[in-house]
């Protein structure tokens, strides 16, 4: 019972407190009167009570005049600090988050990719295309993106995740081939896009970096291979592939890169090998690549998938041509190999911008001035002077190896009979002109040599528009010893591409030096109801007598050729 009162004083005593706090000194204690120690009592007191001059101000105590203060109360002179009231402040700084480099397309989940993890049981995606993407002259619906680096277009049995697949079986893209997955974790995402603002900024980069200015792209895919995130990838690169108004391209865009264990290698490759090219250094230096750049934007390589037509040599600086814009007159190149034309024997000759190939070099030869003068030795593509009317480039390059002498080999082989020909050395030069961004306006002149044969081709692709002054396809020498002009080029130039002197549309082949000929002299006696005298009969006679020695087991790589036809009387 005592208890009970006890409690009750002390309620009373706390709801007149704000009364007793609106007394002027703050710090005044009240002690209720207690006389008996009682544990109950005691207790309660001490967390009620103000506290004297002495006492430690605790961190419950209610201030004057019902104001709140702030929970660091000020001490008094005597009184010591608490440790407790205040909670210890700490500065804090949060980090930057992590942003690709500024030349890749947005990529991730954040932008609404595909994302696929890369394990050891699932190692390629097929993608079917919502528009569809002609890669060098072919033209596919679908494309398989595999985790080590590759957009395959095919897929051969020797596309193997390890093995170099830079051997002419498929096409492909590869911005980094490797075999990751055995040392890296990683992801690939990839998305098509068709919206505006995608479109704009792939529109701007083609023109950007081909030199044309109407490019506009209708489609976009992008794929990003990103693997070692720690958490931010230490392996980063992605291809975009565009097409639109005009043409197809691809770029690769290049971050860091981690080391990489096997074989490595970027570029892409064709089947066949017909185009093909791996990035210079990607093999043993791949780590340097975020600052490598065929278009002079650090990181990024930049390709064109227009494919001229298949009679034509691989040109351009994605094959490492020499290349000059069309504006610019002559330039003079020393050649590796001597190369004979026509009795004449050069170790240089010039590339002109009007479609001129010249051994020599008269005061009489100027840009706009007809060439087929006998003034020089020179072949001419198609001849205009075209830097008046349109914008272009021409390039050039020559060959002492690899795969474009096993073509010049082949193709003279089969065009011609001079026993068994191995190219060793060919130059390659090539006119491009009105580019929207692919030529409208293609020719292509290529030197041919091996052993004392020398041979040259002319290749035509489109000339879909008009030129203007004089044109002319065909070649000259010295005093016009040997001269020739391709009938109705002046005029008719437009269908040269479907012309020929070899079987070959627009193809025409010429030899400048025959070597050492096996001549074997022989005379027949035959009889006929044909005038052979007429070369029309005689040439079908030939031919005839031709196939009877094949039949008999000569090589088929020989020519017939008359001497002289006499026509006597029967017996």
């Amino acid at each position: 019972m005592k208890l009970s009162l006890v409690l009750q004083h002390l309620l009373l005593f706390i709801s007149v407190l704000p009364l007793t706090n609106q007394q002027p000194t703050p710090f005044q204690t009240t002690l209720p009167e207690t006389t008996t120690p009682d544990l109950a009592a005691t207790t309660t007191m001490t967390t009620t009570t103000y506290p004297s001059e002495n006492t430690p101000l605790p961190t419950s105590t209610v201030p004057p005049d019902s104001t709140l203060l702030p929970t660091t109360t000020v001490p008094t002179e005597n009184t010591p600090l608490p440790t407790t009231t205040v909670p210890p402040v700490v500065a804090t700084t949060s980090a930057q988050p992590w942003t690709a480099p500024a030349i890749f397309y947005p990529f991730g989940s954040a932008v609404g990719d595909t994302e696929l993890n890369v394990n050891y049981d699932i190692n390629q995606y097929l993608v079917t295309l919502s528009t569809p993407f002609s890669f060098f002259g072919r033209t596919y619906n679908s494309l398989y993106v595999l985790y080590n680096g590759l957009l395959a277009f095919t897929l051969s049995p020797e596309i193997m995740p390890d093995a170099n697949p830079f051997i002419g079986t498929d096409d492909f893209i590869a911005p980094l081939w490797n075999d990751y997955d055995d040392y890296y974790l990683g992801m690939i995402s990839f998305q098509q896009y068709t919206d505006l603002n995608m479109l704009v900024r792939a529109s701007q980069d083609v023109n950007q970096h081909f030199s044309t200015t109407n490019f506009q792209a209708s489609w976009v895919f992008v794929v990003t291979w990103n693997y070692a995130s720690q958490p931010n990838p230490q392996i980063l690169f992605q291809a975009v592939l565009i097409s639109g108004s005009g043409g197809t391209f691809f770029l690769f865009n290049y971050g860091d890169c981690a080391v990489l264990f096997e074989g490595t290698e970027a570029g892409y490759d064709t089947i066949k090998s017909t185009y093909k090219f791996v990035i210079p250094d990607s093999i043993t230096n791949y780590q340097n690549l975020k600052s490598t750049t065929n278009v002079g934007v650090p990181g990024r390589w930049a390709f064109n998938a227009y494919a001229a037509p298949a009679i034509f040599y691989p040109f351009g600086l994605a094959v490492g041509d020499t290349e000059h814009p069309g504006y610019d007159g002559s330039y003079p190149v020393a050649l590796s190999a001597p190369f004979t034309f026509f009795g004449h024997t050069y170790n240089s000759l010039n590339v002109f911008y009007n479609g001129l190939l010249t051994f020599t070099l008269s005061p009489a030869l100027t840009p706009d001035s007809n060439p087929f003068g006998g003034t020089d030795d020179l072949i001419s593509g198609i001849f205009n002077d075209y830097d008046e009317y349109y914008v272009g480039f021409y390039s050039y390059q020559e060959y002492t190896s690899g795969s474009v002498l096993d073509r010049a080999t082949q193709d003279i082989n089969q065009n011609f009979f001079p026993a068994n020909f191995n190219a060793s050395w060919v130059f390659v030069a090539t006119w491009r002109y009105n580019l929207q961004p692919n030529p409208t306006i293609l020719s292509q002149v290529v030197l041919i040599s091996g052993g004392n044969w020398t041979f040259f081709l002319m290749n035509f692709g489109d000339c879909d528009v008009v030129l203007y002054e004089q044109v002319k396809a065909g070649y000259d020498t010295i005093n016009s010893v040997n001269k020739f002009v391709i009938p109705n080029s002046d005029t008719n130039y437009q269908t040269l591409k479907n012309t020929t002197n070899v079987g070959v549309p627009g193809r025409w082949a010429f030899v400048s030096n025959k070597g050492y000929e096996n001549i074997i002299g022989t005379q027949f006696k035959i009889k006929s109801f044909l005038d052979l005298t007429q070369s029309d009969n005689l040439e079908a006679v030939l031919q005839q007598i031709k196939q009877e020695l094949v039949n008999r087991g000569l090589s088929g790589k020989f020519e017939l050729m008359k001497r002289k036809v006499e026509k006597v009387p029967p017996n």
